[in-house]
């Protein structure tokens, strides 16, 4: 639903979208706001579930850590770990990671996020 972030942070810095369905609004804001971290706000309508998918902000890495209003509920444990899911949130039910394309992503249900990634 929303353009990737860009290796080269000069080229896309952030997007703010919204799409309105038949039901209500969801709306979808990122901001790069360094080379390697990004917040992501999304508001997801009710009865509706969704996919939210980092994607790598510098080539050849992923995320490695990831915040749900301000506590890290995931993170990697060296290069090679896998991702550990360290707090539950209310909404999120699955963590999941694509080694081919180096995005880490969740499975959320409806509501309001922020999330900071690194």
């Amino acid at each position: 639903m929303y353009p990737p972030m860009s290796y080269n942070a000069d080229i896309l810095t952030g997007v703010k979208t919204e799409v309105v369905t038949i039901k209500e609004t969801v709306r979808i804001e990122w901001k790069r706001i360094s080379i390697n971290v990004v917040t992501l706000s999304i508001s997801i309508t009710t009865n509706i579930g969704a996919i939210v998918s980092f994607y790598p902000l510098i080539e050849k890495v992923q995320c490695i850590q990831v915040m749900c209003d301000d506590e890290v509920i995931w993170m990697k444990k060296g290069i090679q770990g896998k991702l550990k899911l360290l707090k539950y949130v209310r909404g999120i039910d699955t963590l999941s990671e694509n080694e081919f394309t180096n995005t880490v992503s969740i499975r959320v249900t409806s509501g309001e996020y922020k999330f900071l990634a690194y």
